[in-house]
């Protein structure tokens, strides 16, 4: 049967692969043989993203009918109780550690669970639109959210409280990533990507500037580097810093 894929992630020692889908399902599948290691794990509204665990032991699936859920990858089971949000969750992430999950909502929230039980940690991460995505900063201390009401937002990972100032854009904030070093972010937004201080929430140097819709940014695994992909002829660039260079690919 043909699925309609959102998402799909190579596990620990990429044997396996993770897959999100359309049809509602989260699959398992065998690297070698392609075929499913144990049966589809199934929500009641299509999944928008699955990830395993740090050590590969769990993984935890995003789905439209509102709520996220935490599984046994070896036997497919579910794990603790649906984490229920008042509309579709878009995003669920694992903390480094394991221990805690993120997840991101159309509900206008972004919520910190316990990822052996799915219970609630704290209150919800209020924004004033949907909530895009919702990120651990590598070293497992803060959060970092992207909402469709102009702003990204800095967290604690324990208390769910805000830090810093808010990451304020002139559109919708596509997606927002720490360096790798956890000292800095970068947001996409409306034909721009800005950097900022990951602990005061404050700018750093200019915007880098787009011709449309910027829809993601990301850092090197160094540091050193950002890539952006934009809509149509405006392409993906890379940069350094804040700085853009030449290099361009058309991503249309």
């Amino acid at each position: 049967m043909k699925r309609m894929l959102f998402s799909a992630q190579f596990g620990r020692h990429s044997q396996r692969v993770l897959t999100a889908s359309l049809d509602g399902t989260a699959c398992l599948w065998d690297v070698t043989t392609g075929t499913p290691i144990i049966e589809p794990m199934q929500h009641k509204g299509p999944i928008n993203f699955a990830q395993f665990s740090p050590d590969g032991r769990r993984f935890v699936t995003a789905s439209r009918d509102k709520t996220a859920q935490l599984w046994d990858s070896v036997t497919g089971h579910k794990i603790g109780e649906p984490m229920q949000h008042r509309e579709e969750v878009y995003y669920a992430q694992f903390s480094p550690s394991g221990r805690l999950v993120v997840t991101a909502s159309k509900d206008n929230t972004a919520r910190l669970w316990d990822a052996t039980t799915g219970a609630p940690i704290g209150e919800p991460m209020k924004h004033d639109g949907w909530v895009n995505s919702a990120q651990f900063s590598p070293d497992g201390n803060r959060v970092v959210t992207a909402s469709n009401d102009n702003t990204a937002r800095l967290w604690d990972a324990v208390t769910a409280r805000p830090i810093g100032e808010t990451m304020e854009h002139g559109g919708p904030v596509n997606s927002a990533q720490f360096s790798p070093n956890s000292q800095q972010v970068v947001t996409a937004s409306n034909r721009t990507a800005r950097l900022w201080d990951a602990a005061t929430g404050k700018p750093i140097g200019e915007p880098m500037l787009h011709k449309k819709e910027v829809y993601s940014a990301q850092f090197s695994p160094d540091g050193r580097r950002l890539a952006t992909a934009s809509e149509g002829l405006d392409g993906a660039r890379m940069g350094c810093g804040n700085r853009q260079t030449d290099r361009r690919t058309d991503a249309s």
